[in-house]
């Protein structure tokens, strides 16, 4: 592929050679042309909602996308993205994202997402011919939803995600040792990196169900039940979209952290910004609030004395999971031991949870002042690229100004 140095009909043309293994047709590569005129509308889309050179987060290039389309090893379509940074992204970044790779005919998409699989997957016994679908679901880098019919020829739909940490599935086997809804899911490390491999579970998130304002006292109570367990086993990113729904029951995805030393910290962050499980009460009216939180709390309550009378059987679950030679267990057990042993911990977590929410309550009402902001005078966004990535962060979601006390102080100032 060198010798191509524009995202063009050509270079696609030859893509499509390489990963198909033969010329496309002359529909074929009318549906390679119709991509190419979409792709370079999905770019520009994308520099609309991008920043300033130096902010931290670039738009996509056609060399970007030319680079994950040439080389079956390259396995994400990642945002150019600074982290650590306060920099956050929007939904419509995400759907733009998925797009560049979705919108590929179906052909060659699942040809190139299958070798890149291939790549990774080496032992995986199923063929080209044997898969229906491939596609992104990734947000903010590539994550595979992948569907095929087994040796057996039976439909099997799970996910694909590059992950080094080990975290979700021991949750899974918590989760079913507490006789919770749970999911397959497995984690294994090769020479080309950690992969974790689970069950496809729903296309619709938490955030989704927020989104149509469909949420109920069992909803509230798993989200309680979910918390408990979260604090106790330090568990970190536990925003609306790492949350899925399939008849009504939350399934927690994309866990990477667990034991993170002053969780508890993190998240009162994650309630202040709205993403985490007792933010959800910010959607209640205004003479339900303590009804929603005296049911979270409730349900918290309970799930917080079910893991204090399981806490052996517990500490027992991460010898064996994560193996007595572990130099890390000695501190993970007494992470957990910290929180479960303690007199008033559950008590301390409310009066954090409340401060937190009220600190939510108080930015939301920027969210208002910020979308009327971008009616009246759009041209700010242009000069004020934190106000930009915050309209986009926050819009379709939960979320309001996560970390803004921390990397921009002054923003609620410059909203009055």
């Amino acid at each position: 592929m060198s010798n191509y140095s524009s995202l063009d009909l050509s270079f696609l043309c030859q893509v499509w050679r390489e990963v198909v293994g033969d010329a496309p047709s002359t529909y074929e590569g009318r549906l390679l042309s119709n991509y190419l005129d979409r792709a370079h509308e999905l770019l520009d889309e994308f520099k609309e909602i991008a920043f300033p050179s130096g902010f931290g987060f670039d738009p996509f290039t056609a060399q970007d996308l030319m680079a994950f389309l040439s080389c079956t090893e390259e396995w994400n379509l990642t945002f150019n993205k600074k982290k650590g940074e306060g920099i956050l992204y929007g939904r419509r970044h995400v759907k733009i994202r998925q797009q560049l790779v979705n919108d590929l005919p179906d052909t060659m998409r699942r040809a190139l997402l299958f070798k890149k699989i291939q790549f990774v997957m080496s032992f995986l016994s199923i063929h080209l011919k044997d898969i229906s679908e491939i596609q992104d679901i990734g947000m903010g880098s590539s994550v595979y939803r992948l569907q095929y019919k087994d040796t057996n020829g039976e439909d099997q739909d799970c996910v694909i995600k590059q992950e080094e940490l080990v975290s979700q599935s021991f949750i899974i086997q918590v989760l079913k040792y507490l006789g919770w809804t749970s999911y397959a899911s497995s984690h294994w490390i090769s020479q080309k990196g950690a992969w974790e491999i689970s069950e496809y579970i729903s296309k619709e998130s938490l955030q989704d169900r927020l989104n149509d304002q469909d949420i109920s006292h069992d909803l509230l109570e798993q989200l309680g039940n979910h918390a408990a367990l979260g604090d106790c086993l330090g568990r970190g990113d536990r925003h609306p979209e790492n949350y899925m729904v399939r008849e009504g029951k939350l399934y927690p995805i994309d866990i990477s952290y667990l034991f993170w030393d002053d969780n508890e910290s993190w998240v009162e962050k994650y309630i202040q910004g709205g993403m985490a499980e007792y933010s959800v009460c910010i959607l209640a009216n205004l003479d339900e609030v303590a009804i929603w939180q005296s049911v979270f709390w409730q349900a918290y309550h309970s799930t917080y004395r079910q893991l204090q009378d399981s806490r052996t059987d517990l500490l027992d679950l991460m010898t064996a999971y994560y193996g007595e030679k572990n130099p890390d267990l000695i501190r993970k057990k007494q992470f957990l031991n910290d929180r479960l042993l303690s007199s008033n911990y559950e008590r301390l977590q409310k009066e954090r949870y409340n401060d937190a929410f009220k600190k939510l309550v108080h930015q939301s009402s920027y969210k208002h002042k910020l979308d009327r902001l971008l009616r009246l005078q759009p041209e700010k966004l242009r000069v004020d690229p934190w106000m930009k990535m915050y309209a986009l962060a926050n819009e379709n979601r939960l979320a309001s100004f996560y970390q803004v006390e921390t990397f921009q102080p002054t923003l609620f100032e410059r909203l009055e």
